[in-house]
């Protein structure tokens, strides 16, 4: 749409770290074509007829970028508390995954992409290790284009480990040709190789998966070093040095993003740093199964791209970016005893432009800059007691606010939140369809289960 948003500050993410004061923005189509002054912009606007927007008392901010979630993960809330990661996997996706059906898919992927959106996220990557059924990617693909978000989609897989129920394994050569299928049925929506980690499949499978995304240009993510038993695994398996044998097969490059990147050494640091690779680290969900602290300054000094991402609703219980950011900063300095360890806009440009190197998109999205997709969202400090008052545009978004503080999110120059509703999706339809297919998973699922 043409648009032209006046009078209120915008934090653009940008190498001057700017905070811009009675500023402007004009957006024709899905593109930002001007960013200045409010009277610059007022005065665009109204030679060209299109409407002004008047933001005054807000800030607006480049659209969040969550680079790891699993968006099936919605009818999973608050299962499987309480446990580390080797023992809450079974008792939550070993247990329940298996009764899913391809319906419950697009349900869950509705209600957590609208989830998201309400919290300011624009762009988000769902790594999709969970197939028991047929279509699994084409239903949440479905469910993204409906809800109006920019969708990654990894088609996630575990193959041949006997941790993992036999119904959610598959053959590498059907995951190949899925993957492949979703990418031409599916063109505007970016398709990612995500096995679900090392150990899913042996190292011949993983070397074969290697082989496939170089030749076929798919990009990789995987959880990697979430704990030590990744690397414990490999070691005992194979006598190899699990992040250095993965260099060996030529999978960490630029198009490689590494998930959590908790337990790991200098020399696997300096491996991912030599090779471009990403991580993206999800606090929440380490600090919910008690894995441990990634060594975010330790990366960012080394200038690798560290996005984040809120991982699974069954690890952490949201989709909300904004308190993914605000822990993301706390871990770090309550982890280190520093409370200048890391700043405020260095943990939103981890959660913008970060995100967009990530994802190979730093070109198109992760800051608000001519040329590049007006993905945004207003941070309204005056429709929240928890965001009011408001002495830094920063510290207010990292620290206090929240669902009720966003008023309007855009993505590709389209609202999909007006004045704080939903512009495709029905919220309260919404939360009943996720509440019945949640039922009906823990009915088929024989009940809870401890």
């Amino acid at each position: 749409m043409d648009v032209a948003f006046s009078g209120g500050t915008i934090v653009p993410v940008n190498e001057k770290r700017e905070v811009l004061e009675d500023a402007g923005l004009l957006i024709e189509g899905d593109r930002i074509t001007c960013l200045g002054s409010a009277q610059e912009i007022r005065e665009m606007a109204r030679k060209r007829k299109m409407e002004i927007i008047d933001f005054h008392g807000k800030v607006m901010f480049p659209g969040l970028i969550n680079t790891h979630t699993h968006l099936f993960q919605n009818l999973l809330k608050g299962l499987g508390s309480g446990y580390v990661l080797e023992d809450w996997w079974p008792k939550t996706v070993g247990q329940y995954g298996v009764s899913l059906h391809v319906e419950d898919f697009g349900i869950a992927a509705r209600a957590g992409l609208l989830e998201a959106a309400k919290t300011g996220t624009t762009t988000i990557l769902d790594y999709s290790y969970a197939n028991p059924v047929p279509q699994v990617g084409d239903s949440i693909i479905q469910a993204a284009e409906e809800t109006g978000l920019r969708l990654i989609y990894g088609r996630g897989f575990n193959v041949s480990n006997s941790f993992v129920p036999e119904a959610l394994r598959e053959p590498l050569g059907q995951v190949f040709e899925d993957a492949k299928r979703l990418r031409e049925q599916y063109p505007m929506t970016d398709i990612w190789l995500a096995p679900a980690v090392n150990w899913t499949m042996t190292r011949e499978e993983l070397i074969r998966m290697s082989d496939f995304a170089n030749c076929e240009n798919f990009p990789v993510t995987m959880h990697l070093a979430e704990t030590a038993t990744d690397a414990g695994i490999w070691q005992e398996n194979y006598q190899k040095v699990l992040i250095a044998d993965l260099e060996d097969m030529g999978l960490l490059d630029q198009s490689f993003l590494a998930v959590h990147f908790v337990d790991v050494s200098d020399q696997d640091m300096n491996v991912l740093g030599e090779h471009g690779a990403s991580i993206s680290h999800n606090p929440l969900s380490n600090m919910y199964l008690a894995s441990g602290v990634c060594p975010v300054p330790e990366l960012l000094k080394q200038g690798i791209s560290v996005s984040l991402g809120t991982d699974g609703a069954a690890s952490n219980n949201t989709l909300d970016m904004l308190e993914t950011m605000k822990m993301t900063a706390l871990l770090q300095k309550v982890h280190h005893r520093n409370p200048q360890v890391i700043e405020a806009m260095e943990v939103l440009e981890m959660a913008t432009i970060h995100g967009a190197r990530a994802l190979n998109k730093e070109h198109e999205i992760g800051s608000l800059a001519v040329g590049k997709q007006a993905d945004l969202f207003l941070l309204d400090p005056g429709a929240s007691l928890k965001s009011a008052p408001m002495h830094d545009p920063l510290a207010t978004l990292l620290y206090s606010s929240g669902e009720n503080s966003i008023s309007d999110v855009m993505v590709a120059g389209e609202f999909v939140i007006r004045n704080h509703v939903s512009v495709h999706t029905d919220e309260k339809e919404a939360i009943q369809a996720l509440n019945r297919s949640a039922e009906q998973l823990i009915e088929r699922s024989g009940g809870y289960h401890d």
